[in-house]
C-alpha cells in the first residue's frame, strides 16, 4: 500500500475556506434567497442549493489544486 504524506496546510486551507463559504452563504444570501427565488421564477430551495454549490466549487478546489500540483 502506498501512503501519501498529508499537507496539514493545504488541509487547514481547505477547511477554513469552506467554512467562509458556509458563513458567507448563510450571512449574506440567505436572507434573499426569497427575492432572488422570485426574480427567477424559482423556489429557495433551488436557489440556496445553487449559491452553496457555487461557493463550494469556487473556492475549496483552488488552494487544494494548486497545492497538489507543486
Amino acid at each position: 500500500m502506498i501512503q501519501k504524506s498529508v499537507n496539514i496546510t493545504a488541509l487547514m486551507c481547505a477547511l477554513l475556506a469552506s467554512g467562509i463559504a458556509f458563513i458567507i452563504n448563510a450571512s449574506m444570501l440567505g436572507p434573499v434567497l426569497i427575492t432572488i427565488g422570485q426574480e427567477l421564477h424559482c423556489d429557495e430551495a433551488q436557489v440556496g442549493l445553487s449559491q452553496t454549490a457555487f461557493f463550494t466549487s469556487y473556492l475549496i478546489p483552488r488552494p487544494v489544486d494548486a497545492e497538489i500540483r507543486k
